[in-house]
């Protein structure tokens, strides 16, 4: 939870509470102009409880056009309270904007923290395994260049390679015959599932903080209550209190289990051990809570991960740890928290994964093909995008610079590709310096001015021709008009012209050796 001065935490539990905005890009500011801002929490577990959550968040504003702009630009959100003359803001984190809209002046845009905009691409690690967690942690850090706090990590969790099981062959009776190898173990994973799987080996979930920074949490008690005049008439609560009575981990093809009961945590991750898990479940065994969802006079100090105190309308006091939280500022301020949970019968494989999309997702996207570190596979942006392999079903770019791109459907705005080979290509319109073709087929073609070295062709129609040296075996022509020939020995073997008008012909000593000549009209003929 946010630590405020004394006068915003009296006053943001008072009445007659005056909000306000403000946000920073650069050297730009603003705090006027404001319609909305709305900000939401995403966890990969979506409604489960979960150890390992990935949570991000993101920011929806409209606003008017305050006279600079937001595009790729990592902004500061902030919401803050006048206490008598002065002003007071609390940050709700940097975000980076993304696809700015103007509106006849009311801009509107959303923005992503820096797990969705620093931690998506594709993680290659340098380190030799086992590795500490903290090592893997600081690496990441330097790869993304995003702060990661480890202070309150415990120390001596190593993390080893991961195992991957593939078929080599099939035996006599057809079953396959698999083999093992050991890769690190993240490789082909995205920064942010490298985070989750971590965070899930110390038994916590991560998040971005309100400066930028990725931070380790686990739920924690506050002192924040909510009594029944705060909060709205939407409050709902689950019959049952959940309490974990087992956790239940996929690593590769084998399932460690952690306690014993039917309120089992559900996860995967490639590097869990048996020693891990045992120690995990044994810090969280005793969590318990009833699932809850409600909304409240707004306060932007809370934190997913803390626990807050409700009195409901009944006397009953109900321990919520915030799962989700959400803040909608219009003027005025709205805060909307869940708590989630479930059981074994409810749910299905949780982790940063989900449901196993995470392999099909990198083998399709990342897996050794994919170099660059930076690139959000939830939804890609760039003005530019640089990768050695890339294949997919469907791909949008502004630009992008490749030099093997591979793709079943691509619309691409701007292309800038070193070589390329196509097999069939439509192409509406082609503006081409130089080009070196071994064989053109095409049914209509329409040239301006073509050099070319050696041409073949069947047939030919042409209006008008400028030859300087003309080699013809066999001339086929119903009219042909020619102003002067001069032609060589044996340049023309064969030529039948049912129609000839020559005007001047000069034909050299001995060229015509036998000439059958039907009819012959001459003024001046010398013979010897």
């Amino acid at each position: 939870m946010y630590q405020a001065s004394e006068q915003f935490n009296t006053a943001i539990l008072g009445d007659g509470r005056s909000f306000r905005a403000r946000i920073s890009a650069g050297e730009n500011e603003t705090s006027t102009g404001f319609l909305s801002i709305k900000q939401y929490g995403r966890s990969t577990a979506n409604d489960y409880i979960s150890i390992g959550d990935v949570v991000s968040s993101y920011v929806e504003i409209r606003m008017l056009d305050p006279g600079f702009g937001f595009e790729n630009a990592e902004v500061e959100v902030s919401i803050g309270m006048m206490l008598g003359n002065e002003e007071e803001y609390v940050s709700l984190g940097l975000f980076t904007a993304q696809k700015p809209q103007n509106d006849g002046g009311v801009i509107t845009f959303t923005a992503y923290d820096r797990i969705q905009s620093k931690m998506s691409g594709a993680y290659f690690s340098d380190l030799n395994y086992p590795a500490d967690g903290k090592a893997v942690l600081q690496e990441i850090s330097v790869k993304t260049g995003v702060p990661i706090d480890m202070s309150n990590l415990s120390d001596g969790i190593m993390i080893r390679e991961r195992a991957v099981i593939s078929e080599k062959d099939f035996d006599d009776a057809g079953n396959p015959i698999t083999e093992t190898t050991y890769e690190k173990p993240f490789n082909g994973y995205t920064y942010r599932e490298a985070l989750g799987y971590i965070a899930m080996l110390y038994g916590k979930f991560v998040a971005a903080d309100r400066i930028g920074t990725i931070v380790f949490r686990w739920y924690t008690d506050t002192a924040y209550t909510i009594n029944t005049n705060r909060y709205y008439d939407d409050l709902t609560t689950s019959e049952l209190v959940f309490i974990p009575t087992a956790i239940s981990c996929r690593v590769g093809e084998n399932t460690i289990t952690a306690g014993n009961g039917t309120a089992v945590i559900q996860l995967e991750n490639p590097v869990m051990t048996q020693e891990i898990l045992n120690s995990i479940y044994e810090r969280i065994k005793n969590f318990q809570f009833l699932p809850v969802s409600l909304s409240f006079y707004g306060d932007m100090r809370l934190d997913t991960g803390d626990i807050i105190t409700v009195n409901d309308k009944s006397g009953n006091i109900i321990k919520v740890p915030l799962m989700n939280v959400t803040q909608e500022f219009d003027g005025g301020l709205l805060t909307r928290v869940q708590s989630f949970g479930g059981v074994k019968e409810e749910s299905v494989m949780r982790g940063p994964t989900i449901q196993k999309l995470d392999r099909t997702y990198t083998e399709l996207f990342l897996v050794k093909e994919v170099i660059g570190n930076k690139a959000n596979f939830d939804y890609v942006h760039g003005k530019v995008a640089e990768f050695n392999a890339l294949s997919a079903k469907e791909a949008a770019f502004e630009a992008a610079t490749a030099q093997n791109f591979a793709a079943v459907y691509a619309e691409i705005g701007k292309l800038d590709v070193t070589e390329l080979t196509a097999r069939v290509a439509t192409i509406e319109s082609a503006y081409v310096t130089e080009a070196k073709v071994n064989t053109i087929l095409a049914a209509k073609a329409y040239l301006t001015n073509a050099d070319i070295q050696d041409l073949v062709v069947k047939v030919a129609e042409i209006d008008s021709a400028y030859i300087d040296n003309a080699t013809v075996n066999s001339l086929l022509a119903n009219y042909a008009t020619v102003d002067l020939a001069n032609v060589s020995v044996g340049a023309i073997k064969t030529a039948m012209i049912d129609i000839g008008a020559v005007n001047t012909a000069q034909i050299a000593d001995g060229s015509i050796t036998d000439a059958k000549i039907v009819e012959l009209t001459a003024n001046k003929i010398t013979a010897g």
